[in-house]
């Protein structure tokens, strides 16, 4: 029997076959990659966010009126940007920082689905002029997760009790 060239039926098959493993493959990393990009692009605007806070605390150009700046938590998919007063004592021109009486600085950021805050302090407050965290010495931790992934997809941001900013 003679060929003249070409594949047999079973020679196509077998590459139609490998051809489709290869594109279901690829299919699930492209999906899975693009969940971390997601992840790590929130991450990376968070650590600019909180440089942005720390950076108007050490500014100090409206001290008389605001002794902190920092970041609140306001839900598990957003934050905004606050600003803490002094208060005028009769005793003292200003009473040490109470950050509780924090107020939105008008800059408020919602993070792109399906990422979501898994673990955040509530508030991160920057006391400038020298910069340090307000009410604990010890890191603060906020981890963002991708919502119904498997295996679980998280990125950390840790700031130090110096006000040290730094992924984890």
């Amino acid at each position: 029997m003679r060929r003249d060239g070409g594949f047999t039926l079973v020679e196509t098959l077998v590459v139609v076959g490998i051809m489709m493993i290869m594109t279901a493959t690829l299919i699930a990393y492209t999906r899975s990659s693009g969940k971390q990009i997601v992840l790590y692009t929130e991450q990376a605007k968070l650590i600019g966010i909180l440089n942005r806070a720390k950076s108007l605390a050490l500014q100090r150009e409206n001290a008389e009126a605001f002794c902190a700046y920092g970041v609140r938590f306001t839900g598990s998919n957003s934050y905004e940007i606050v600003r803490v007063p002094n208060v005028k004592t009769e005793d003292a021109p200003y009473a040490p920082c109470d950050e509780t009486q924090a107020e939105s600085y008008g800059e408020t950021y919602v993070i792109s689905d399906p990422v979501v805050i898994v673990n955040a302090p509530g508030q991160i407050t920057f006391e400038g002029p020298y910069i340090k965290l307000m009410e604990t010495p010890a890191p603060i931790e906020v981890i963002l997760n991708v919502k119904g992934s498997s295996p679980v997809m998280e990125a950390k941001v840790v700031v130090g009790g110096a006000g040290s900013i730094a992924t984890n």
